[in-house]
């Protein structure tokens, strides 16, 4: 694999058609995802032997993060996808390894599986991972959840409602837990980047803040002289224009 990537970046595209060029994508596609197999599979090895704690990291989300300079969401993602395909989900294991699903997509089909209930017939878990990675080859993950969510009202619409109910108790208690903002430095130049999230009440309180603001800036600009003068000018040329014709 490792040469297969070695010799595939430095091949001159630009002498290469369409149809390879097309075909270069879905292999190098295809490539992704084994690789996020192999990344997976050594991660959720890792996290089983507790191997973190020996390099040392109080965990394997921390070593990741510290010692691989990987985002701690990114992190943390892996540890827990790599855990879950450890623990069971062979079928979507295998699908990664071939190149078949990617790594979005297993997630959203872990997820589903995982959010079934506990005592679900274990037959039954089984087949809805098998429909659910059949559909990889046609959904997106988001379309993916939509059916997984479709599936769980299937199976279990009381406890599909049940947990819903819970989540929204749970975002309820603690309303503004979710929103964050960092502000990234610019590489290229003195400037910075904002990145946040808000929720539901944090964003129409933002609009309504955006919108004075900008009401008032545009209060301010209609009460400049430059800003009549102009006005008048404009005016003045439109009335002119309809005269002469």
């Amino acid at each position: 694999m490792i040469l297969a990537v070695d010799n595939g970046w430095q091949l001159k595209l630009w002498a290469q058609s369409d149809a390879e060029i097309v075909e270069r994508v879905e292999a190098a596609l295809r490539v992704r995802a084994q690789a996020d197999a192999v990344l997976l599979a050594a991660i959720g090895e890792v996290e089983a032997r507790g191997l973190a704690r020996a390099r040392p990291a109080s965990s394997t989300r921390a070593w990741l993060h510290g010692a691989h300079q990987l985002d701690p969401a990114e992190a943390s993602m892996l540890v827990r996808t790599g855990t879950s395909l450890r623990a069971g989900f062979q079928e979507t294991g295998l699908a990664i390894a071939a190149g078949e699903v990617s790594l979005s997509q297993a997630r959203v089909v872990i997820r589903s599986v995982t959010d079934l209930p506990d005592d679900l017939d274990p037959g039954l878990g089984a087949a809805a991972e098998t429909l659910m990675v059949g559909h990889c080859a046609v959904f997106d993950p988001m379309t993916l959840a939509l059916i997984g969510r479709r599936l769980a009202e299937c199976i279990h619409p009381e406890g599909t409602q049940a947990r819903d109910e819970k989540k929204h108790l749970e975002r309820e208690k603690t309303p503004h837990a979710k929103r964050s903002l960092t502000i990234s430095p610019d590489k290229d130049g003195p400037g910075r980047y904002p990145r946040g999230y808000l929720d539901p009440e944090g964003g129409v309180e933002l609009g309504r803040r955006q919108f004075a603001v900008r009401s008032a800036a545009l209060h301010r600009r209609d009460q400049t002289p430059d800003h009549h003068h102009h006005s008048a000018q404009l005016t003045a040329e439109r009335d002119r224009r309809r005269t002469t014709q």
